[in-house]
């Protein structure tokens, strides 16, 4: 039975062997030909072997019970028929995969499929695929999915359709990211946060793209907006030294929280990484190097960092939190460590805006500055390639003034002696 309408699509009936070798039984596919593309789909019928005409690609017509089967491909051939002509009614793109996944149940025809629908569903797909995709980028796309179900109901937008979408649509979402007031602050996001949820929007709808449910992608013709470097807080090695040395009023809290602060200040670490840091992770080497071995909470890559002997010092410093509780530090929450870094800043009077992420940046920066190699300390921080060190690469002031007097000193000219002691 193969059924060849005056479209250019086949749509022929074939048998496939059971992957189960210990059972002769084969299973009914249909196999759709559209513009040179092949796809089998299963359509959960067994056959045996001297059950099937393969001249007809269909049940033999000598059982009563395979007429009742054969009606059912006719069924089938007709359905996948008209998905096809559906496809062709409303322009969307039309392949042997969209309509195999339409047939399925896997997607709906995109005439029908509502935006907040679609992005609802690749949401839901993404949040399983736990080693790619993190809890910080997952919590990225769903601030997205907020933004956008508040803006298309601010804009009677709510049931728009995934074949609806256009350039002009994205331009009016960025306009609202950057033009509505937060709740809490009272003002827009800046461009770099759009810039984020823009780019969620744009993943999710080249997802849509290839999987052919809507025809063209409107990113095509969107200017994307770079994200632009923030100038990042960190703290020079003066600062270090005042912070490292204040006494604090002897308070206990602080002191612990300062300690944990100039430990990530010494390594790099985020307060995440920090915090999972189990005793484990930590081993001395036959040089009498500590080294910390693991890996990382928000892109799960390894990462091995010797400890300084700032570092190691607060490492030891800790040894009963180790053995009581196995992991290396006493870490408090993220939001309780910023609030003491906020009292300690105020206490040491270092007039900046600090916050635990400091600690990673003034690690890069200072790395930096004292001449390490930049791809050393890429590697040092777990970052997959040496572009994303460069964001710290801005040289100061201070390194400029050690290059000239460096040059200086090179290319200094000795003056001539001067002739019968004159």
């Amino acid at each position: 039975m193969e059924l060849i309408q005056s479209i250019p699509m086949s749509i022929k009936f074939t048998l496939e062997k059971s992957r189960d070798k210990s059972k002769d039984v084969y299973w009914v596919y249909a196999r759709i030909i559209c513009k040179r593309e092949r796809v089998l789909i299963s359509l959960k019928m067994e056959a045996q072997i001297d059950d099937w005409d393969f001249a007809n690609h269909q049940f033999v017509q000598s059982k009563k019970i395979n007429l009742v089967k054969n009606n059912k491909l006719r069924s089938i051939a007709d359905e996948l028929t008209q998905i096809y002509l559906d496809l062709k009614r409303t322009g969307s793109p039309i392949s042997s995969k969209v309509i195999k996944n339409i047939y399925n149940g896997d997607i709906t025809q995109s005439s029908d499929v509502e935006f907040m629908t679609f992005y609802n569903k690749h949401l839901e797909e993404l949040k399983l695929k736990t080693n790619e995709y993190t809890d910080g980028v997952i919590g990225h796309y769903v601030k997205t999915q907020t933004h956008l179900v508040r803006f298309l109901k601010l804009n009677g937008l709510s049931k728009i359709k995934m074949n609806e979408l256009s350039r002009k649509f994205i331009e009016r979402f960025e306009n609202y990211l950057l033009s509505t007031p937060n709740a809490h602050t009272g003002r827009p996001m800046n461009s770099n946060t759009s810039a984020t949820y823009i780019r969620k929007l744009r993943a999710t709808i080249n997802a849509a793209y290839k999987m052919e449910v809507i025809p063209t992608n409107p990113f095509v013709s969107f200017k994307m907006h770079p994200i632009k470097s923030a100038n990042k807080t960190v703290l020079s090695q003066e600062e270090l030294d005042v912070l490292n040395s204040h006494a604090l009023d002897d308070n206990f809290a602080l002191d612990k929280a300062r300690k944990m602060f100039l430990f990530c200040c010494a390594t790099g670490l985020r307060h995440s990484d920090a915090t999972q840091l189990h005793n484990d992770m930590i081993r001395k080497d036959e040089d009498g190097v500590y080294w910390i071995s693991m890996s990382q909470q928000k892109t799960g890559d390894n990462v091995e960092i010797p400890l300084s002997n700032i570092a190691e010092k607060i490492y030891h410093e800790f040894e009963a939190h180790r053995i009581a509780t196995g992991f290396a530090l006493p870490m408090l929450s993220n939001q309780k460590s910023n609030d003491a870094l906020k009292a300690i800043s105020k206490k040491v009077e270092i007039n900046k805006n600090i916050s635990w992420h400091v600690a990673r940046h003034t690690f890069a920066t200072n790395s930096l500055n004292h001449g390490v190699d930049i791809a050393a300390v890429s590697s040092l921080m777990g970052h997959r390639t040496i572009k994303t060190t460069q964001i710290y690469g801005k040289v100061t002031r201070k390194r400029k003034a050690d290059v000239i007097k460096f040059l200086n000193a090179k290319t200094a000219v000795a003056k001539p002696k001067k002739k019968n002691g004159k």
